[in-house]
């Protein structure tokens, strides 16, 4: 074999193994084209998947505002129950130092009352005995003894 037939045999296997290496690296460009497209569509997918979860979680955070929103206006108005209820037990307080200082005026009263009563039926008992005849007997003793305090005053004007 000639210098020249060796160089042809040489280029030829060389060729062989760039057709090989060739065939090699269409089969890699197309399965790297195929796991692209796999890679691409979970690209998509997983970017839907992100959109879906960022609404959610913009969507939960507007919830958990109103909820905190919410909480808030509760806290308040428990607050403001309170204060309510601090306000009433006082004014319920007050109410009750006054009903208690009225029982006592009333109690005050009605004995003031009572006493009254027993004064004006004395008052009673006393006019219907003023009412009542003066026995003659009783005058004529009341006429002796102040004639007899008459004598002796005119007695004693006389000396």
């Amino acid at each position: 074999m000639s210098g020249l037939e060796n160089t042809i045999q040489t280029n030829e296997q060389t060729i062989a193994q760039l057709q090989t290496q060739n065939q090699t690296q269409q089969e890699n460009i197309t399965n790297l084209q195929a796991q692209n497209q796999r890679s691409t569509a979970t690209i998509r997918t997983n970017a839907a998947r992100i959109t879906q979860l960022e609404d959610y979680l913009r969507v939960s955070q507007q919830d958990n505002q109103t909820k905190q929103t919410q909480i808030n206006t509760l806290n308040q108005d428990k607050v403001n129950l309170q204060t309510q209820i601090t306000q009433l037990t006082q004014a319920q307080t007050e109410q009750t130092r006054v009903n208690n200082e009225q029982v006592e005026t009333i109690a005050n009263l009605n004995n003031q009352l009572a006493r009254q009563r027993e004064a004006l039926q004395q008052l009673l008992n006393n006019r219907k005995e003023l009412q009542k005849p003066l026995q003659l007997t009783k005058f004529q003793g009341w006429l002796e003894q102040n004639k007899t305090r008459d004598s002796v005053r005119d007695a004693k004007l006389i000396n």
